[in-house]
């Protein structure tokens, strides 16, 4: 079992990446039209962008959404997401190169500096990643009982030489990884990994200058990057993150000069801000996508504000399923299983419960992953008769009927989706039972199997095809709660894993993906929909898949 995937997800992260709220719909409000933006304390234009709420700005600790935005704008890590080809792209690095055994990494770093004006180098990155291994978490990220969201995700590391050694406190540096020159940072894995690339590509793994060692207490409450922007001054709990542009980036610099990311805790809140003009950038309310679309239109690639379609609703890197016990009779028969998928409507479960925040998925790859949409699975073409027949011949000759249960969170939009479920099986002859749990409660359902059905959502922690399929249906995987179990399959898996070419890797996966939907282990439902308003003042801005809103690319009206 891959130790990296064991670890990859924490108990809170696998719901509150699924979770939508669905505040009841709103009084319809237009937004604002073009006008001035705020005007910052020391002049300039101020870009204002809602964000969720914050636990810290530390890159070691940025596990939320929340805090992923504010560290992208201040750290660029090596490798970057690539929005022409789906796939990782050098960042701080200029160049980088895979090993044949796809076990060593070789990255040759872009002259840039830090926003102290100190140069970054290979061992500012050796010892980012050290900090990262020592301070993080193993496991649920869990903390006396509670769950934790501000511990550093260091499996992300757990490939590397060393890792175990630095985490037993047995080393106190990773041995996979050297420094030959300032501008050469080499990494080594304990076994290999293709993909490391994508991993790259997180926040996390930027680069940290001395100061982080010197004077940590300074570093976590106004963090030093090299970013496009900096920081103007000291974050405090539950304040504002006001940053400003950094003039000597390496890169081409923002054109807006100062940025404020606003912590809020309600979606209705950020947006009645926006109405208001006082934020540019904010997440809708499930209400009020229908009237917000039709209102600011949306753009082709939905990923890019421009005039005329401001409301962003590009496909996240989110998927949203039904897991199958498949260990449990009737679920065990896949004809069953897939007459259970062709009952349900996916587009009209997206546009009732959603109002359009989610996209039918009728794959578990989300197509942020796949370079457009993927293959579709079998069986989640929507027709209900034809379930009705084969689901018919599994009534028990008592005549009482087939029953299965349901379990999702107490999450809102979890038990909304259940109770469409429960009417759409009905209408095929099946009852279903929802078992509302607590948070907590779930995830031990999940582990100890005790369920029929499931409610989940998944969001890797970086983009790649393997960063789905290998935790959700790896024999063994702690995240395979379907109980799949393919030999074929993982051998399939762990050779895709090592395969170095980027077209022949991702060929290999989308086949992997298709031999698992015939199986039909989890019944795709949809993918997360990025659902960002941006005001009118903003003549340009893009966000990527994961949500990130790029501030360096925004552009205000003239």
């Amino acid at each position: 079992m891959d130790r990296m995937h064991a670890r990859a997800i924490s108990r809170r992260t696998l719901l509150a990446l699924g979770s939508v709220a669905v505040p009841a719909a709103l009084t319809a409000c237009t937004l604002p039209g073009r006008g001035n933006s705020s005007t910052a304390a020391n002049g300039g234009d101020t870009l204002r962008i809602s964000v969720g709420q914050l636990d810290s700005i530390d890159p070691c600790r940025a596990r939320t959404g929340a805090a992923l935005q504010v560290v992208s704008q201040v750290f660029d890590p090596l490798m970057a997401f690539d929005m022409e080809t789906f796939r990782p792209a050098p960042k701080a690095a200029l160049i980088q190169q895979t090993s044949d055994d796809a076990r060593t990494f070789t990255f040759r770093l872009r002259h840039a500096s830090f926003h102290d004006g100190t140069t970054v180098t290979s061992a500012d990155f050796k010892r980012a990643w050290g900090r990262l291994v020592a301070a993080g978490v193993d496991g649920s990220g869990e903390q006396d009982g509670a769950v934790a969201t501000d511990v550093a995700p260091s499996y992300l590391l757990s490939l590397v030489e060393g890792y175990d050694d630095v985490r037993s406190g047995a080393a106190k540096e990773l041995s996979g990884i050297s420094c030959p020159d300032d501008i050469t940072f080499i990494v080594r894995l304990s076994q290999p990994y293709a993909d490391f690339p994508a991993i790259c590509a997180h926040p996390a793994l930027a680069p940290i200058p001395q100061l982080a060692t010197d004077d940590e207490k300074t570093f976590v409450q106004k963090p030093v990057g090299n970013g496009p922007y900096q920081l103007a001054r000291a974050w405090k709990s539950d304040g504002d993150v006001v940053l400003d542009s950094f003039e000597d980036y390496y890169g081409v610099p923002g054109s807006v000069e100062h940025v404020r990311l606003r912590p809020r805790v309600s979606t209705t809140d950020a947006f009645r801000d926006l109405t208001a003009r006082s934020l540019d950038v904010a997440q809708v309310p499930v209400g009020q996508v229908p009237a917000t679309r039709r209102d600011i239109g949306a753009p082709d690639d939905g990923y890019t504000a421009v005039d005329g379609g401001r409301f962003l609703d590009g496909t996240t890197l989110y998927s949203y399923f039904l897991v199958v016990n498949t260990g449990r009779d009737p679920l065990s028969s896949l004809s069953f299983r897939r007459a259970l998928s062709r009952a349900i409507d996916r587009e009209g479960l997206c546009s009732t419960v959603f109002n359009g925040l989610r996209e039918p998925a009728y794959n578990i790859l989300p197509p942020a992953l796949c370079e457009g949409e993927p293959e579709a699975w079998l069986a989640t073409d929507l027709d209900v008769d034809a379930a009705s027949e084969v689901l018919g011949e599994f009534a028990p000759a008592s005549g009482d009927g087939i029953s299965l249960g349901i379990l999702c969170s107490e999450d809102g939009a979890h038990q909304k989706v259940a109770a469409y479920l429960q009417t759409a099986l009905k209408a095929v002859g099946v009852t279903v039972e929802i078992d509302t749990v607590p948070a907590g409660k779930y995830q031990d359902k999940l582990e100890a199997g005790a369920f029929d059905l499931a409610l989940m959502g998944w969001t890797p922690d970086y983009p790649a095809r393997d960063a789905v399929l290998y935790p959700l249906f790896a024999s063994g995987s702690p995240h395979n709660y379907a109980g799949y179990a393919d030999e074929d399959i993982d051998a399939a898996l762990t050779a895709a894993r090592q395969t170095v070419d980027d077209d022949e890797r991702a060929r290999a996966f989308d086949d992997i993906c298709r031999r698992v939907g015939e199986a039909l282990p989890v019944i795709p439902l949809g993918y997360g929909v990025l659902g960002l308003a941006v005001s009118s003042s903003i003549e340009y801005i893009s966000a990527d898949p994961r949500g990130v809103v790029s501030a360096a690319s925004a552009e205000f009206s003239k």
